[in-house]
């Protein structure tokens, strides 16, 4: 299960980032948001 939890959360991530990177364009926003991933 926690495999499953952990897959979930990379996807999140995942997509959270792209999303930033489609709004803003900006590369220091996408390298803190996998530095510091929420």
């Amino acid at each position: 299960m926690s495999n499953n939890n952990a897959v979930v959360t990379a996807v999140r991530i995942t997509v959270i980032v792209t999303i930033g990177i489609k709004r803003t364009g900006d590369i220091e926003k996408w390298d803190m948001c996998l530095r510091y991933p929420l």
